[in-house]
């Protein structure tokens, strides 16, 4: 296990600053970094979600600020994960289907992008594992003091993510395959009372604070489904992506076949609930938030994350079923050079590019231009981060950020050379009504616009003012 697990943090450390920070990363950084008052208010108003990973990216921060910094501290529990897994597939089945589940995960590459980047991803995989340790010893062997710590592991999950709510839901559907005098109620009930008091605070957020933050989910489709499954296997990669998830279907096929076989013929034991609470977890989350989407949409592949852990498991108990040596060693073989080669191309596959955007902007800047956005998600962070980082550059000193005026009657631009940053997102959506209006305010005010396009952000200058035009 040591040599998985070095080859785990080798493999997530790797690279790990060489990629520009995405939208959301900025998001974190942009977060963490205003005063006290301001961070708490806006946790307490619009940014509950991830509020446990905020807090301690805050610190994190105390020492540096660099990118690989920043998502070192998702690589920390990205690593520690997979000892954990090891440790939960062993207790489970066996040693071997704990080497094989700790190899797949340390080589996933959805795992090792979420290592990568400076959300709670990373942190909310680590408690899901953690959690489900606890659960099955709470059952296994009943005490206060387990489910106290099971309560506090649950309730991280959910302060990491809200949608990581879906995990207990998914754990307490397995006692379905237990029997009544089977369950220690008196426990059970001690820690869900506990778990609901210490998550009541996010339910209460989640209730009164919805201002539709996550209106742009998708409707469910089978395309849908088949997107989660890739992203889970391979980060949602083309090319290798289908040969690992035929790997992976194999694998999790024999591990739910064995367990019907067992429930069979043995029964409701202990010893099949272990392994039907670990396909809950799977599977869990994904029918979960199907059926909560017909309300509320949910499903998504980002949300579902929590469902890798028991994946890997899963896959690694069917993999380890194989009896013959040479067909073992060679579908080990198989998964784990189809994982390195999905976690080669996460290597190669560019973020959004706004390092490049703001060292355009800064490297060309003008004493006296002004940048400005159309809406304040839409690369303010990305640019003010760097803003930080490329003082060398006269324009990150010099360049002023100014407040997008009513586009509909725009008032006299104050500068002569205008700087306008757009995000197109990867959805594919045309630029809304502001946008156009904005572009089209700016381009009467001025005389010529230069555009330069940075994969799916343009930054256009415009300067040289008409004669009496829009000034």
């Amino acid at each position: 296990m040591v040599a998985i697990t070095a080859l785990a943090a080798l493999v997530r450390f790797l690279h790990l600053g060489a990629k520009s920070l995405w939208l959301d990363e900025a998001a974190s950084w942009m977060i963490v970094h205003q005063p006290w008052d301001a961070f708490v208010r806006q946790l307490l108003t619009a940014e509950g979600n991830m509020t446990l990973y905020y807090l301690l990216l805050r610190q994190w921060l105390r020492f540096g600020e660099s990118e690989a910094w920043m998502r070192a501290l998702s690589v920390l529990p990205a690593v520690a994960t997979v000892p954990l897994v090891y440790a939960l597939a062993r207790r489970v089945w066996d040693t071997r289907a704990g080497v094989l589940a700790a190899l797949l995960l340390a080589l996933n590459a959805c795992h090792v992008a979420f290592s990568q980047e400076a959300r709670s991803y990373a942190w909310l995989a680590f408690a899901t594992v953690v959690s489900t340790w606890n659960f099955l010893v709470g059952i296994d062997r009943p005490s206060f003091a387990g489910w106290t710590a099971y309560a506090w592991s649950t309730a991280a999950i959910v302060y990491f993510q809200f949608l990581g709510g879906l995990v207990p839901l998914a754990q307490w559907l397995s006692l379905a395959v237990l029997r009544r005098e089977q369950i220690p109620w008196k426990h059970l009930f001690y820690g869900l009372g506990l778990l609901a008091a210490l998550v009541a605070p996010a339910a209460w957020y989640v209730i009164t604070r919805d201002q539709g933050q996550i209106n742009w989910v998708p409707r469910p489709s089978l395309l849908e489904v088949y997107h989660v499954l890739t992203f889970l296997v391979s980060n949602g990669r083309k090319g290798l992506c289908n040969y690992l998830l035929l790997a992976y279907a194999a694998g999790l096929s024999l591990a739910i076949r064995a367990l019907c076989v067992a429930l069979r013929r043995c029964g409701r034991t202990l010893a099949n609930w272990h392994q039907a609470l670990i396909l809950c977890g799977f599977a869990g989350p994904i029918a979960i938030s199907l059926v909560i989407s017909v309300w509320k949409l949910i499903f998504f592949k980002r949300f579902l994350f929590v469902c890798l852990p028991s994946l890997v498991m899963l896959v690694a108990a069917g993999i380890a079923q194989v009896r013959s040596p040479r067909l073992l060693a060679v579908t080990v073989v198989y998964a784990a050079v189809c994982s390195a080669g999905t976690v080669w191309y996460w290597y190669g596959r560019p973020n959004e590019p706004w390092r490049d955007a703001a060292g355009y902007v800064y490297g060309a800047a003008h004493a006296g231009d002004v940048l400005v956005f159309h809406k304040p998600w839409s690369g303010h962070a990305a640019f003010d981060y760097y803003r930080g980082r490329m003082q060398y550059l006269p324009g990150a000193r010099s360049i002023a950020v100014q407040p997008v005026p009513d586009v509909l009657y725009p008032g006299p631009w104050s500068s002569t050379r205008v700087w306008l940053a757009l995000f197109h997102s990867s959805w594919g959506r045309s630029p809304d009504a502001g946008t156009l209006a904005l572009r089209a305010s700016l381009q009467r005010a001025y005389g010529s616009m230069q555009r330069r396009e940075f994969q799916n952000i343009e930054v256009d200058l415009f300067s040289g003012p008409r004669e009496g035009g829009g000034r």
